[in-house]
């Protein structure tokens, strides 16, 4: 078993992506892939199959392949590393649909007949390499798209850069062609590879937040036929877009200054100053509510804290009064801005005001830098109604000002816009709830995690996704959901960046690390996969990955009920807790709080 000390490196790089994906802690690694080709690894093996070859090499000693140096797309500023050597690696792309993909095969030594498709961040375009390094260290080759657009297509806070969405072909491919492509023809060039008797036994697919969305729009679109998924591990999926689309608009406009006259501006009412002011607001408010312990330090949803509900009802003018007092210098301006942010997307439906999609919980604010940037929300709040709905629009200008004023079709712009986004024929792509049954009825398994700190996309989003999922097939040995207390979007990033301003300290961070999409690079992984200590086998009680495959392909092994969470500090272990399969929750039953042993799960 390897020491966690020895597949640690210092964090050298934190890029910001575009909206929805992480601010990866990337490896620092420039390397020229090889371009030496042999034995299976050559253009001929694979021409023919209905994909062109733009790049192919077998990895040597750099260990990484990407389409650098320099990168080919601003959101893609690093390799795909650790990758074993000999394996092939590869660049496609289809001849008319406009996208490509990425495919690295392991060798045939280390082959065991898995394949893992592997998912993007937001509107991002790039193949998203970094994210193939784990899969071939569990045996599998590895596939990932460009989406069919290059990120600076896609925009880096300007909402001029969502133009792409309306070149149809663009919008189909990122919202599942280019996926269902990648995954199709990277199955065809891996059992080319291999040969007779190696072709692909089981598939997988790992992805967080717009990766989560593509993996369950694969689910639903491929439950029954040839390229269906075995096990599918979704983090934080960004699946209700048509919802979560127009409430990003009202994070972003409750964060503007209203003139006397009601008149929006450009200017932020919080920034990342009063975001940890905020942060800090609702450890104070938490700890206060649990048991007077002060070891029950509040990390969203976790340790002694039944749930947030203990500390934020949803009663607005409870927690401005709460904010008042543990905040007292944040402005009522302020604090009646962040109360709007928690509270969701609220629109009129039939007569009634209804909470259409929740707003994030108290003591996540440290993501709002990935949806809000220094304040503003360009990229969403003016670009969705700017382009996504642009057909709808019909010419008709819009502007910020837009929001609160009679529109068109005698609504106001965020009636109208919440209309436009979720009616029948949007075209805002989505997966939905209804064939969920037929992955459980040819026995695929899909496991589902969120961090209940998610600041971006609300774990509220994926509760109600478990809902209707479980409405439809009970779960069981097909589906498991799990919490996670403390993780904020997809993994936690904000330790390690004492910049950000956030009262965050390695004596308080929570157990949140379990191997899965964007993790291992978020810590600074130069392994790139598995959990440190823990990864000479994979152990599947800490390693989501290997959970999985497990679960799919030892009929012995059932559901996993409960995983081990780690966090880390710069150098070691701090702490293990156990994450419960929902509904249940972890509850403190020992002596070590800092131990997984002395947390059972529990129905509460």
């Amino acid at each position: 078993m390897k020491s966690p000390l020895s597949v640690w490196t210092i964090i050298v790089q934190t890029v910001g992506l575009v909206c929805l994906s992480l601010p990866t802690t990337i490896i620092a690694q420039s390397c020229t892939p090889s371009t030496t080709t042999s034995g299976n690894c050559t253009r001929q093996r694979f021409s023919n199959l209905g994909v062109i070859i733009d790049r192919i090499g077998v990895v040597g000693p750099e260990e990484c392949f990407w389409d650098g140096p320099p990168p080919t797309d601003p959101a893609v500023t690093s390799p795909a590393y650790n990758i074993p050597q000999g394996s092939c690696a590869l660049i496609a792309r289809h001849p008319t649909q406009g996208w490509r993909f990425g495919l690295i095969l392991p060798p045939p030594s280390q082959y065991k007949r898995r394949f893992f498709a592997t998912g993007n961040g937001g509107f991002n375009g790039g193949i998203n390499w970094p994210e193939f390094s784990f899969a071939p260290h569990y045996g599998a080759a590895v596939v990932g798209t460009d989406t069919g657009h290059n990120s600076s297509d896609a925009g880096s806070g300007s909402q001029d850069g969502m133009k792409w969405v309306t070149d149809a072909t663009k919008r189909t491919n990122w919202a599942y062609q280019a996926m269902d492509g990648a995954v199709h023809f990277g199955k065809i060039l891996t059992n080319a590879f291999y040969g007779s008797g190696l072709s692909v036994e089981r598939a997988y697919f790992s992805g967080c937040s717009t990766g989560g969305r593509q993996g369950l729009k694969y689910i639903q679109r491929h439950a029954n036929d040839a390229d269906k998924m075995d096990g599918v591990i979704i983090g934080a999926p960004a699946w209700n877009l048509k919802e979560m689309l127009p409430n990003q608009m009202n994070t972003a406009i409750a964060n503007l200054h209203r003139q006397a006259d009601g008149n929006i501006t450009s200017t932020p009412v919080l920034e990342r100053a009063e975001w940890a002011a905020l942060t800090a607001a609702a450890f104070a408010l938490c700890d206060a509510k649990v048991d007077g312990s002060s070891s029950a330090n509040y990390n969203p949803g976790g340790d002694k804290v039944v749930s947030i509900d203990d500390c934020f009802t949803g009663n607005e003018t409870e927690y401005n009064e709460s904010l008042k007092r543990v905040a007292p210098n944040l402005t009522d301006e302020q604090r009646l801005a962040a109360v709007a942010i928690y509270k969701g997307l609220v629109v009129a439906v039939n007569g009634a005001k209804m909470t259409v999609f929740p707003g994030p919980q108290p003591g996540g604010e440290a993501d709002w830098t990935l949806a809000l940037g220094t304040g503003l929300e360009t990229t969403f709040d003016q670009g969705l109604a700017q382009y996504w709905l642009a057909d709808a629009r019909a010419g008709t200008p819009w502007t910020v000002n837009s929001w609160d004023s009679i529109y068109k079709d005698g609504l106001t712009g965020k009636q109208w816009v919440y209309r436009e986004s979720t009616r029948s024929g949007s075209t805002i792509n989505e997966p939905t709830a209804d064939d969920f049954a037929a992955m459980a009825n040819y026995e695929g398994k899909l496991l589902l995690y969120h961090g209940i700190a998610d600041g971006l996309i609300p774990v509220a989003s994926s509760n109600k996704l478990h809902r209707e999922i479980t409405n439809i097939k009970a779960e069981g040995e097909w589906f498991r959901y799990f919490q996670v207390p403390g993780m904020h979007h997809c993994a936690w990033y904000p330790n390690g960046n004492p910049a950000m301003g956030f009262p965050y300290i390695d004596t308080s961070y929570p157990p949140w690390y379990i191997a899965a999409a964007y993790q291992p690079s978020t810590i600074g992984s130069s392994q790139g996969y598995g959990v440190p200590g823990h990864d000479d086998p994979p152990d599947p009680a800490y390693d989501a990955i290997q959970a999985m495959i497990d679960w799919v392909e030892r009929s012995s092994s059932p559901s996993p009920a409960s995983l081990i969470a780690t966090a880390f500090n710069s150098s070691s272990v701090v702490r293990t807790r156990k994450l419960c399969a929902y509904p249940q929750k972890a509850v403190y039953t020992g002596s070590n709080i800092n131990d997984s042993s002395s947390w059972t799960c529990t129905t509460v």
